[in-house]
Order: C-alpha cells, then structure tokens, then sequence
C-alpha cells in the first residue's frame, strides 16, 4: 500500500458515528420521519466584522463548520444514526414537522442542549431524544372597522435575556390568510407576546394597542 492509500485509511479510521432514538413527546412511541441534524458547537463565528479581511475570516470560518454538519432521518423505529463525523464538540438538534424542534440535553425550552464531545473513531450510541410537547397561538386580526386583514405577518414574541439585557425575541412568524386568520405552530410552555403588522396601511397592534390607523384587534385562542 503507498503512502497516499495509507493516510486515506487512517483518515477514514478517525472518523466517528452517533446512534440514537427519538420519540413523540410524553412517550416511548417511536418517532418516524424526523431530521436529526448534528452541528458543531462553534457553528456561528466568534469572529467580529469590523474590517473586510475579518468578514472574510468569518465566512471562510462559517464554511468550515457548515461543511461539518451532518443530517439523518429517523426510521419507523425512530432510530437514527449519523456517521463521517470529524472528532470535536457539537450539539444534537431534532426537527420534526409535527413537533418542532428540540436539542439533544436541553434543559429548558429554547435552551441550547448539551455540548457532544465526540472522539477520533468513537461510535457514540443508544442517545434517547424525546420531542418537548408543544401548543398553539390562533386567532385573527382585524381591522377598526371588524373587517379581516389578509395577509398581516403575526409574530409571538417571548422575553429573554440577552447580554444581560431584557428583551423581547420572536420565536415563531407567520402570516394571516385572506380571512385575516393565522395560526402559529410548536410553541412551548410559556407566555407570549402577540403582534401583528402590515405595510400598507401601516399598522401595528400588540392586543390593545392603538395607532394611528385605528386600533387592530388580535383574537388568540392558545391550544395543546
């Protein structure tokens, strides 16, 4: 074997494989049809854009780890496994389009899930992931005079810190249809903040808030 078929196979040696389970929230039922996707830790640049050399440094630093991420979908047993993994720290993510999302060590809702540190030539197996159960904002948006208003974009909005700063972050868009209904999907636990708006006429309203168009008003029924 040559020196080049050598450092193919050590290559390939140093590669590592995860395995696991996901099931629907609440149950050991298996969950079929999700997408496991496996990105590293470091997926967003520590790297500030204060010149053109640094933005370029990002995105080439954003490339790298966007080509270390690694997808699979769970079977009707709802096993799963990823494999080609390069040795390093990542997070496990689920995306499902009945139940949403969640990470694999999560410890609270929107949390940032457990830090997977995987080793040269590790197969890592039997994690158990469960989908977070979810509810759902509907209702609908009208005008000052009762009439609907088609095609507003609708946001539930929850509090958060961020830099040790209070501030309110969407977690989930959408936009009414031409009855002025909506619906917004795979919420968790919580309290939130409805607001809706549109561009012409410009308008905006947080339940009872009142602008200069006239008030708009939001009817939001929360179900499981």
């Amino acid at each position: 074997m040559n020196i080049l078929g050598i450092a193919l196979l050590v290559f390939q040696v140093q590669r590592a494989s995860i395995s696991g389970t996901v099931t629907k929230p609440g149950s050991n039922e298996p969950l079929p049809g999700a997408t496991a996707i496996l990105r590293p830790a470091s997926a967003e640049s520590p790297l500030p854009a204060r010149s053109s050399q640094l933005t370029a440094e990002r995105a080439q630093f954003q490339s790298a780890q966007n080509s270390r991420i690694r997808l699979a979908i769970t079977e009707d047993d709802g096993r799963f496994t990823v494999g080609d993994i390069e040795p390093g720290d990542y997070r496990l993510l689920v995306q499902s389009p009945l139940y949403g999302g969640v990470a694999y060590g999560q410890r609270r809702p929107d949390g940032p899930g457990a830090i997977l540190t995987i080793k040269a030539g590790q197969a890592l197996a039997d994690l158990k992931i469960s989908m977070a159960p979810t509810g759902t904002i509907a209702g609908r948006v009208t005008g000052r005079g009762g009439e609907p208003l088609a095609y507003a974009r609708v946001q539930a909005l929850r509090f958060g810190y961020q830099e040790g700063k209070l501030n309110l972050t969407a977690t989930q868009i959408t936009t009414t249809d031409d009855r002025g209904e909506y619906r917004l999907f795979w919420l968790s636990s919580g309290r939130y903040v409805v607001v809706a708006s549109a561009a012409a006429p410009v308008w905006q309203a947080a339940q009872t808030s009142t602008w200069p168009c006239g008030p708009a008003v939001l009817k939001s029924t929360l179900k499981p």
